[in-house]
């Protein structure tokens, strides 16, 4: 999943939304260093990457991409994803996205300090950009694979290569999303209360 969908899927107070994207960012090392209940949302975070990479709906997806853009798919649909929640946000969540974002992007600012120098480093760019808003519509869509794509250390028209997939699928694959994400919200509402009763 990307930035968006792990920022919902947390619990919606300000730590735990800051560990869900610390997840793509922080380190081992840089984790252990951090209040237990951003660690928490850190391994929370690992935890649905993982059910989502091994769900029936989602591999099924990744199935109909073409290759060479088929080894690229899982990057593909975490972005996807978060135009598909965009769109369907008020079946899951009470609160607004845009208010959502908005706290989120304050906390982030306010607890600067905690972060790793690569998100220290992006975060004027995510804010000034509004990335979170902007996975919603087709064009912010389509920047945030250019921007990863332009990280990867090769292949990178790969990524970019799949787009005309998700459009030409859309419907079909929102489907899949309507299907399995209702499915992410309550595996990840169990695993939070798993993670809270055992951790020290």
């Amino acid at each position: 999943m990307n930035f968006l969908a792990h920022i919902a899927l947390a619990s919606h107070d300000a730590d735990a939304m800051l560990g869900a994207l610390l997840g793509d960012f922080a380190s081992r090392s840089e984790a252990a260093l951090l209040p237990a209940a951003i660690q928490r949302e850190i391994h929370l975070h690992r935890l649905v990457d993982t059910f989502t990479d091994q769900h029936p709906e989602v591999l099924a997806m990744k199935a109909g991409f073409d290759s060479p853009a088929r080894r690229y798919a899982g990057i593909l649909l975490d972005i996807y994803f978060d135009l598909l929640l965009t769109r369907h946000w008020d079946l899951w969540y009470a609160q607004s996205r845009t208010a959502m974002i908005a706290d989120f992007y304050q906390h982030l600012q306010y607890r600067e300090a905690l972060l790793p120098p690569r998100l220290q480093s992006l975060l004027p760019r995510m804010v000034r950009e509004d990335w979170l808003a902007s996975y919603g519509h087709w064009a912010g869509l389509e920047r945030a694979v250019r921007r990863t794509a332009s990280r990867l250390s090769r292949h990178g028209e790969h990524l970019i290569a799949g787009l005309p997939h998700l459009q030409a699928q859309d419907s079909v694959l929102e489907q899949g999303f309507l299907r399995f994400y209702p499915e992410l919200i309550q595996h990840t509402e169990t695993q939070r209360q798993h993670l809270l009763l055992t951790s020290p």
